[in-house]
């Protein structure tokens, strides 16, 4: 008996009387514990005023302490090998304080084990008893996880989301930066991409929030950017600027609530004072919200400025195999405008957004549609040659609910409205959700349900719509779907033209969204909200993911009163070989053909015609093939081939990081003459 004490007496480092053993006997005497194992007897112990959550009443118990080696380690603690029933508790606080993580009584079979994430480096406390009040011999097995690695935030940028430009030209601190310097700022505000601190503000058109590279340089460059290595950094317009310590300008920063605003007020450009050589923008950091941050450009078509022709859009998560970096624009005229918003976003949380922000025309098919003569709770297939990167074209189903499905076997929708993502006895599958409530058209005879394809968008209109037991005025609803082929982040739009009547009021028993079904995220507007929308209102469905490539340069309106639209599908990845050139709203049966260039250029009217050529430096044509014509619908698709591109010396390969610049250029007519315009240009960063 004596040998035994003796042996206790050496393992917890006390001597053996039992006032002295009973020195962890309460949280106030709690033994450090080691990774490892530690053998434990409660022969001795007491039991403790605080009260045990688990495991029965009287423990007599022991206290340990255990402190973590950093912030978010895991913790575990287990009696496993012990000689009777023991349960375990893990806290934290201090004595007197405590916060209860986790209890267990028997994890296998009599056995106990409690897991912890170290909120910091405090101790954490750990109480060991029997169940009820037995004791007996044991051992505590303790073993530390280092923290997880933070979580990878795949950043997209997006013109979808609204912003309001907030001028603190007259409430912001005046940084006063020299040409080419920068300044040190203390935030208050941070998110999960960019974190609170100091942000050093460069007169250069950027913001590094981590890094320790050197000053940002006057000369831009494709992201991520290596010479100079900035680290972590918003680029809202990476320029040549110099505000000559405010006289010519100026460079302000304020906090408004949980928002970090830095603002480029009427800035010069290098050597520049006068007002042709102006900028007006700013970033916007967020607390909280759906984006990280945005950039706003009050003023930025100033001659010099050319809404990007100089300058480099983006964000740089640090130089490495581990970045992330977007690169919005480079050296791009007209990628960006006066009134322009970018947010930066989680890409995987934020890939679809409705907003209202955005214009949209009702164009009313009641006259010229195709009927669907629905019956109640009806649906009927359509055929669709209009798709875009996230909505396919072929067979859309057409519900009377007030819904269309583009993917997926669910069920028809039913009458009765679910929130979103809908689940069970009604599975949606990808579908956009204008106005998921009971309709009955009955045919046909009250109101009507109709479809049409005008050039590239595709029409779904519930006209004057029947709710179900409709008989009286009050009682109907007219609204559409109309969904783009992709020529834009905007790839559908809902528009609501008489929804206010007393039984739709706005959607007060209605569902407004889209689910996703695997395809996007989901997105979701209202659900049974009186007055979500109303008679006029626009919401456009937004997906980041849509097109690859930056729009630029401003093209000049062709023979059908619209610009060529000029946009990338697919990916940019070389290893892929997937990227697709596509224009819309061209004339019909215009021939045409796809340029590439070394840079950007702005030569107005091009080769004698009426357009702008927006590539220049060594171009060259016939990417993807020769010459190809609109046809009957006005558009052109084409595989790029990023493994011939056209040169001076013949057909190359693109080389990862490379920039493509591309346009299309095509046959007119103009007062019965011939002629020829271009599209917008397209600026592609070749990847991987």
């Amino acid at each position: 008996m004596q040998f035994g004490l003796f042996t206790r007496a050496l393992v917890l480092g006390v001597a053996t009387t039992g006032a002295a053993f009973a020195q962890n006997d309460e949280c106030a005497g709690a033994l450090p514990l080691a990774l490892g194992a530690t053998p434990f007897d409660n022969t001795l112990a007491t039991t403790s005023p605080e009260a045990f959550p688990c495991g029965g009443s009287l423990p007599l118990d022991l206290w340990y302490t255990i402190t973590p080696s950093a912030a978010g380690s895991i913790i575990t603690v287990d009696t496993f090998g012990s000689g009777f029933d023991t349960r375990l508790e893990i806290l934290s606080g201090t004595c007197g304080a405590l916060t209860s993580i986790e209890c267990n009584d028997d994890f296998v079979g009599f056995e106990s084990q409690v897991t912890a994430v170290a909120p910091d480096t405090n101790p954490l406390y750990v109480r060991v008893a029997g169940f009820n009040s037995a004791v007996g011999t044991g051992v505590l097995n303790v073993g530390e996880m280092a923290p997880p690695p933070p979580p990878v935030i795949e950043v997209a940028i997006t013109d979808c989301l609204p912003g309001t430009f907030i001028d603190i030209s007259a409430t912001g601190t005046a940084l006063n930066i020299d040409d080419d310097g920068e300044v040190d700022i203390t935030t208050t505000v941070g998110n999960a991409l960019l974190a609170a601190g100091v942000a050093r503000v460069g007169s250069n058109g950027g913001v590094r929030f981590a890094g320790s590279g050197q000053d940002l340089a006057f000369s831009n460059a494709a992201l991520p950017s290596t010479a100079f290595t900035p680290g972590q950094v918003l680029f809202p317009f990476w320029d040549d600027f110099d505000t000559e310590l405010g006289l010519w300008g100026n460079i302000l920063w304020e906090e408004i609530g949980g928002t970090l605003i830095i603002q480029w007020d009427n800035a010069s450009f290098y050597q520049g004072g006068a007002t042709q050589d102006r900028a007006t923008f700013q970033v916007q950091v967020h607390s909280s919200g759906p984006a990280f941050a945005q950039f706003l450009y009050s003023d930025i078509e100033s001659v010099r400025a050319s809404g990007g022709a100089s300058a480099t859009i983006g964000y740089q998560n640090g130089v490495g195999p581990a970045s992330n970096d977007v690169q919005y624009s480079f050296n791009a005229n007209a990628a960006v405008h006066n009134g322009t918003v970018l947010s930066l976003v989680d890409k995987s949380l934020s890939s679809v957004v409705i907003t209202d922000t955005l214009p949209g025309t009702f164009i009313d098919i009641s006259a010229t549609g195709t009927s669907l003569m629905l019956s109640d709770d009806g649906e009927a297939d359509i055929t669709t040659t209009v798709g875009n990167g996230l909505l396919a074209a072929g067979i859309a189903r057409v519900g009377s609910n007030g819904g269309v499905r583009f993917a997926g076997a669910g069920a028809d929708l039913a009458f009765s409205n679910a929130t979103i993502p809908s689940t069970g006895a009604f599975v949606l599958d990808q579908a956009l959700l204008p106005f998921w409530d009971d309709f009955n058209t009955a045919g046909g005879t009250i109101g009507d349900i109709l479809w049409q394809e005008i050039g590239d968008t595709l029409i779904i209109q519930w006209n004057q719509a029947g709710f179900f037991g409709a008989a009286s005025a009050g009682q109907f609803a007219t609204f559409q779907v109309q969904v783009f082929a992709a020529g834009g982040p905007v790839v559908a739009q809902y528009l609501y033209q008489d929804i206010e009547q007393v039984r739709p009021n706005g959607g007060e028993s209605a569902t407004i969204g889209y689910q996703a079904g695997g395809i996007g995220s989901d997105a979701t507007w209202s659900f049974d909200t009186a007055g979500a929308v109303s008679d006029g209102t626009v919401l456009s469905i937004c997906y980041t993911d849509a097109l690859v490539g930056t729009k630029y340069c401003t093209p000049v309106a062709n023979s059908t009163g619209k610009t060529g639209n000029m946009f990338g599908t697919g990916s940019a990845s070389l290893a892929a070989n997937d990227l697709v050139l596509n224009v819309t709203d061209l004339p019909l049966n215009a021939f045409g053909f796809f340029v590439r260039g070394t840079t950007t250029a702005n030569t107005l009217l091009a080769g004698g015609g009426q357009g702008t050529l927006c590539v220049g430096g060594t171009t060259a044509r016939g990417v993807g093939g020769s010459v190809v014509t609109s046809g009957a619908t006005g558009s052109v698709s084409i595989l790029a081939d990023l493994t011939a591109l056209p040169s001076a010396s013949g057909p190359v390969s693109a080389t990862v990081g490379q920039t493509l610049w591309l346009q299309f250029w095509h046959r007119d007519f103009v007062g019965g003459m011939a002629t020829s315009n271009l599209s917008n240009a397209l600026q592609v960063q070749v990847g991987m």
